[in-house]
């Protein structure tokens, strides 16, 4: 397990993944979906729990530090991203996975 890192920005805030940002990321995920074609973004609530209780058990695993990306005027998660760790990948090397936010949040 990793410990609870925040990175904030100026707009955003990436904070641990957590069920309790189900909600602003079903929401989020509800808009127009024409910016989502290099990464799957789950679509409906049932589709979301089953993205974020994946991260969790990869995050429990020590495979990948999932993250909540919370835009910092309104306070609601607007997207998710994740880091993987060395264990999880063969080139021994941290990256980043799968993420994916709103166009409409990139202006605000």
């Amino acid at each position: 397990m990793f410990p609870a890192l925040v990175f904030e920005g100026a707009c955003v805030r990436l904070e641990p993944l957590a069920l309790r940002h189900l909600p602003g990321l079903s929401a989020a995920a509800s808009g127009p979906r024409d910016t989502y074609a290099l990464t799957w973004v789950p679509e409906g609530e049932p589709a979301m729990l089953r993205y974020v209780e994946e991260a969790l058990a990869l995050r429990e695993s020590g495979a990948a530090m999932p993250f909540a990306t919370i835009q910092r005027a309104t306070g609601r998660a607007i997207g998710s991203t994740r880091f993987f760790t060395r264990r999880s990948r063969p080139t021994r090397s941290r990256s980043a996975g799968p993420g994916w936010r709103p166009t409409r949040s990139a202006r605000r």
